[in-house]
């Protein structure tokens, strides 16, 4: 898993773009690290996954998003947070959006980069 991201200041997002296959450890690793940097930067982030692929069974990714104490933490719970997928990756993604929801996290899952940018954008 390979990623690049870029600091867009005029919206105040941290833009991610993931690429290769999507490894859970990798994945939580990378998400505390730009987490941590929106933190201290005031900004949101915006996760491109378009272009990851998949090695993730459902059950597994079902458990992943269970114990995913690290985006509960109250530092991080707040910081709006928008992944770009594409609509065949909903299944993976879905139920993480509910837990999210369930939670109190802000995130939000876009298929269409401008809807995602216009929510990450600050008021």
């Amino acid at each position: 898993m390979e990623y690049t991201y870029e600091i867009i200041n005029n919206y105040k997002i941290i833009k991610v773009e993931v690429l290769g296959d999507l490894i859970i450890k990798e994945s939580e690793s990378l998400g505390k690290r730009i987490r941590r940097k929106a933190k201290r930067m005031d900004y949101a982030i915006l996760f491109d996954l378009t272009h990851i692929r998949n090695r993730i069974a459902a059950n597994e990714a079902y458990l992943w998003y269970a114990n995913r104490r690290d985006i509960l933490d109250i530092n991080f719970r707040y910081i709006p947070v928008a992944y770009l997928i594409n609509k065949n990756q909903e299944p993976l993604f879905g139920p993480f959006k509910i837990f999210c929801l369930n939670n109190g996290v802000l995130l939000r899952i876009f298929d269409e980069k401008e809807k995602a940018f216009e929510w990450l954008k600050p008021l």
